[in-house]
Parts: C-alpha cells; sequence; structure tokens
C-alpha cells in the first residue's frame, strides 16, 4: 500500500470519528446507525469523551441505545475519570442511568477524585437517581467522601434516609478533615439532617483532625436548636480541641440566651435532668 493511499484512508477513518461526535451531539441516530455498521471504533475517546459521553450529557437517549447496541464501552473514562453514568447520574437523566446499568455499566467505577456515580448524584440532589443506584449495587461507604457525608452536608434529608436504610456507617470520616456527617451537617446549620442521624445513632462526640466536635461547630455557628439537638442526645460539654483553645462552655454563654434556649420546646421524653445538669455547668464555668 502507498503513502497517498494510507494516508486517504485514515482521513476517511478520522472524518467517520468526528462525524459520530457530531451524531451523538445533535442527536443523529441514523447517522450513528450508518457510522456503526461501518465499523467505525466509536470507544476511541478525545481528550474530553467519547461520542456516548456527549450523548448522555445532551439526554440523546436514542443515540445512546444505538451506540450501546454497537457495542461502545459504558465504563470507557475520560481524562478525569469520568464516565456516561457519572454525567447521567449527575445530570437527573433517569433512564439513561437505567439503560447504561442494564448495559452493564459499573455503579462503583470512581473517578480520578475518587467519586462514583451515587457521589455525583448525591452532589446534585438527585434522590430519584440515588434510589436507582442503590438498587443496582451502589457501594455507599466507597470513595473519599462519602455520599452520606455529601447528603449532610447539602441538607439533604430524604437522601441522607435513603443512605442510612442501607445501613451506611454513619460514623466514617472524611480523609482529610476527619469529619463526620453529623458534624458537616451541624457546620452547615441542618436541623433536620442531625435529626435524622442523631436518630440512627450518630455519636456526637466523635472529634474530627482538630480535636472538634458537631457541638463545638454548632456553638460557634450559633446554631442554638442544633446544639440543644446535640446537648439532648448525649453532646459532652468537657470535651476540648486539641490546642485547648476553643472553651466550649464559655463560648456557649456568649451565645446570647443559649443557657434559657435549651430549656425551651423539649422534645417528648427529654432527658430534663441532663438538661439542667448542663445548664448548671455552663453557668458554673
Amino acid at each position: 500500500m502507498n503513502h497517498d493511499s494510507h494516508k486517504g484512508k485514515l482521513k476517511r477513518k478520522v472524518n467517520k470519528i468526528e462525524s459520530a461526535y457530531i451524531a451523538a451531539k445533535y442527536s443523529q441516530d441514523d447517522l450513528i446507525s450508518k457510522l456503526t455498521a461501518t465499523g467505525v471504533n466509536t470507544n476511541l475517546a478525545d481528550i474530553e469523551q467519547t461520542p456516548l459521553h456527549i450523548a448522555t450529557q445532551n439526554g440523546h437517549n436514542e443515540v445512546i441505545s444505538k451506540l450501546l447496541l454497537a457495542g461502545e464501552n459504558p465504563n470507557q473514562q475520560n481524562e478525569d475519570g469520568v464516565t456516561p453514568l457519572h454525567i447521567a447520574a449527575s445530570q437527573n437523566h433517569e433512564d439513561i442511568v437505567k439503560l447504561l446499568i442494564s448495559a452493564g455499566a459499573d455503579v462503583n467505577l470512581a473517578d480520578s477524585n475518587g467519586n462514583t456515580p451515587l457521589c455525583a448524584a448525591t452532589k446534585s440532589s438527585r434522590k430519584e437517581i440515588v434510589s436507582v443506584l442503590l438498587s443496582a449495587g451502589s457501594d455507599v461507604n466507597r470513595a473519599n467522601k462519602i455520599s452520606l457525608y455529601i447528603s449532610a452536608q447539602n441538607g439533604q434529608q430524604n437522601v441522607v434516609s435513603k443512605l442510612i436504610a442501607t445501613r451506611v456507617n454513619i460514623g466514617q470520616q472524611d480523609i482529610e478533615l476527619k469529619q463526620t456527617p453529623l458534624y458537616i451537617a451541624a457546620q452547615n446549620g441542618h436541623n433536620d439532617v442531625i435529626s435524622v442521624l442523631l436518630r440512627a445513632g450518630a455519636n456526637p462526640n466523635l472529634q474530627n483532625k482538630d480535636g472538634l466536635t458537631p457541638l463545638h461547630i454548632a456553638a460557634r455557628q450559633s446554631h442554638e436548636d442544633i446544639v440543644k439537638l446535640l446537648i439532648l442526645a448525649g453532646a459532652s460539654v468537657d470535651l476540648a480541641d486539641n490546642v485547648n483553645r476553643f472553651k466550649l462552655k464559655t463560648h456557649l454563654i456568649s451565645i446570647n440566651r443559649m443557657a434559657t434556649h435549651i430549656f425551651v420546646v423539649l422534645p417528648s421524653g427529654a432527658d430534663v435532668n441532663r438538661v439542667n445538669k448542663v445548664h448548671e455547668q455552663i453557668q458554673k464555668s
């Protein structure tokens, strides 16, 4: 084969691949059928993504079906390790999520940052997608920041409840700061999430890498209702941080009406004696 002939064939091959990207982007499923019939390899990714990535991003179900039927790999990752399932999960394309899973997409395949499709769904508050992924076997305790942590951070009570129902490790700490889902929920003022976590048995006295507890951060942020919830759940007012710079009792006093507020609207069955004891400790500090 001479050089010109080889060059011509290579050019035609490149043109077919480029056409596949265009067809995927603009939902030209007939063109996809014609291209795949010629044997073009649609698994060849450019720097960003494959035609399947593009079709998923644009929500083109028919194109996706034809690409998968032609043998495109649903687990192909781009340079960031992102799969089509990551994209579908983050963009709430529920039908596409199901389509990719049925074609063999790995629900636990992580991107280069350690995020699984479940993490992508929780970050985007996609509770329906979370349910689909959990049903397909998503591991709730995988990745550098577990899905429960992300949901707690974002105040997604319904997602938190779904994850807890799978027996997720509610006390697992993130890698970098050693913060629990309860801590991050307290930091962000998510009362409902905190109530759900405490009912599920979350330990209110677990400390982060600096020795701070959920009660420390709730007091610092002046989240009075959360302070009450944590104290009623057994949070200690005596725990110090690692360098003993954060005086919890002193900080509680500095919050306007904090000590009095603890007594207001106590839930049914609350341990009033414990609340009285904590109140006395604060006043004596």
